[in-house]
């Protein structure tokens, strides 16, 4: 039981970094676009 809560940390984890970097590589786009545009 113990290490299914430990994995549901760490796929919540991975998952928070995830959209994180996402979000950060959406931003960068979108900033590089406006300078083009």
């Amino acid at each position: 039981m113990r290490n299914y809560i430990l994995l549901k940390c760490y796929v919540t984890y991975r998952t928070i970094l995830y959209s994180n970097v996402v979000q950060q590589i959406f931003t960068f786009l979108f900033d590089f676009l406006q300078l083009f545009s």
